[in-house]
């Protein structure tokens, strides 16, 4: 990236016969899972010109640059070190010229154009690297089941003394608008699992009133509260019958778990160890977990209380759901063992820097992965923080995630979702299957609260309620994704 008048193009076509493609890579079934960027367009004003990039440290930059704004649109991809066979990595080449005036960026397919320009490369291009890893659609232009989102691509070029320009989108309407206004239609560039664009808030906040309200989807779950916002605030929310707000506090079971991810990413300040991965992605083999902890248990206690300290080694390296690993993992690797319920709060509010939510957040068993009783309230101030990176968990959403399904992974045993889907889990947390769903991040408990941030990392949700029969999880699961397809889209389900 150049300083001063950052450059934002990709090439005139005049210019290079290529063609850029940037489609997200599905998660490959292997045990541990693909890293995803997210990959976020920006606005010059002094150029006139869009540019788009999944470097973290480049958007740091342009977030503060002059003349820079972000456009609403980004998608999600996969990082460059994590390209499969079935994928290709994007490399990215710099171009200048002064007649015509370019000022630009080009993305190429690696195994065409990449190889092409770096044998040869012309006058005014500059290699800078790869950029991220996608899959491409076939040659009609249609997307692959697991990446099924189009991002379409547009070209401007050079005239009047502006560089030629592409500009990518999710938006089938701001893509007919680009068109409207004069630039080239190129069809579908990219494929996607998630994506946001501009809609107007309001057109989102009805699209998901109306979807709690009428969605059947959503009928099952119902009475709950549901909240979507950024990481400023709530940007919609309501209650579909009276029972549940935002300062309802309920016993959230499983989704305690992020909070205990967070708390020991913090406390490693990122840096996991070995067993720190294998207990928290639960392939430590410690499975089982008869013995719930009684109210007086500590940390430590629980954790021997029964069968729930024994080991399987047949089990070890292997995915199995169960709430032993942490219990363990607090005990003997993060020297909790003799906090009970009122301290282990104070032990992890401290840590996340929650302190002022003491009064709304307690154990009511000294459970790491299913103790927690809160509120949307203080789920939502967690959730914003992540957005924020004001925890180092932010920063490493999908961090060591490994498959978790048993009919299409070896290293998997057991699962809470049904095997139709094949989710991965990470510190923590769930990355949701990007065939049936959308991979957003998430930690759905057994009673149906279901808190999430969306794939691209702009917004937070959850959905509140309480419920001790049926399959409250997978209701509350389902109700909330199609809130937060109506958010993205703003279209009512």
């Amino acid at each position: 990236m150049k300083t001063g008048l950052i450059p934002l193009l990709h090439i005139a076509r005049h210019r290079v016969r290529v063609t850029a493609f940037c489609l997200l890579a599905a998660f490959a079934g292997n045990a541990h899972a693909a890293e995803t960027v997210t990959v976020i367009e920006y606005y010059n004003q002094n150029l006139d010109a869009y540019f788009i990039t999944a470097r973290s440290n480049e958007q740091a930059l342009l977030d503060t640059a002059a003349g820079f704004s972000r456009t609403g649109t980004r998608f999600v991809a996969n990082a460059a070190v994590d390209a499969t066979a079935a994928q290709t990595r994007i490399c990215r080449f710099y171009i200048s010229g002064v007649s015509p005036f370019v000022s630009s960026h080009f993305y190429g397919v690696e195994s065409t154009d990449c190889t092409m320009l770096l044998a040869n490369t012309p006058a005014g291009f500059s290699f800078e690297g790869y950029d991220f890893a996608v899959a491409r659609p076939d040659s009609s232009g249609a997307c692959p089941a697991n990446s099924h989102l189009p991002v379409y691509r547009a070209f401007r070029a050079a005239a009047g003394g502006k560089t030629p320009n592409h500009r990518y989108t999710a938006s089938l309407t701001e893509y007919s608008r680009m068109i409207a206004l004069g630039w080239a239609g190129e069809g579908v560039a990219y494929c996607t699992t998630a994506a946001q664009y501009p809609v107007a808030d309001s057109l989102r906040a009805s699209a998901v009133q109306q979807t709690a309200v009428h969605d059947p989807a959503c009928t099952p779950a119902a009475p709950f509260y549901y909240e979507i916002g950024d990481r400023d605030g709530a940007r919609v929310n309501g209650s579909v019958g009276l029972l549940y707000g935002a300062a309802t506090e309920v016993p959230i079971a499983s989704a305690s778990k992020w909070f205990y991810g967070a708390y020991v990413t913090q406390q490693r300040g990122g840096n996991l160890s070995a067993d720190d991965v294998r207990f928290l992605t639960f392939s430590s083999g410690y499975v089982t977990f008869d013995n719930a902890c009684a109210r007086d248990d500590t940390v430590g206690s629980c954790a021997v209380a029964g069968s729930n300290g024994n080991y399987t080694p047949a089990a070890d390296g292997k995915f199995f759901y169960a709430g032993s690993h942490m219990q363990t993992h607090a005990a003997r690797h993060m020297a909790l063992g003799s906090l009970n319920n009122a301290g282990l709060a104070d032990a992890v509010l401290g840590t996340l820097g929650m302190t002022s939510y003491a009064a709304s957040f307690r154990y009511s068993q000294p459970q790491l992965a299913g103790g927690i009783n809160t509120s949307a309230n203080v789920y939502t101030a967690f959730l914003r923080k992540l957005l924020r990176q004001d925890l180092v968990a932010g920063s490493q959403l999908n961090a060591h995630a490994r498959c978790t399904n048993p009919l299409t992974c070896a290293s998997a045993i057991e699962t809470p979702f049904p095997t139709t889907e094949s989710p991965n889990y990470s510190i923590g947390h769930w990355v949701e299957d990007t065939l049936v769903a959308d991979g957003a991040y998430s930690s759905a408990g057994a009673f149906g609260f279901y808190p999430w941030i969306e794939p691209t990392k702009a917004y937070y949700g959850v959905l509140v309620r309480t419920v001790l029969v049926g399959k409250p999880a997978l209701d509350s699961v389902a109700c909330g994704r199609k809130l937060r397809l109506a958010w993205a889209t703003g279209v009512a389900s």
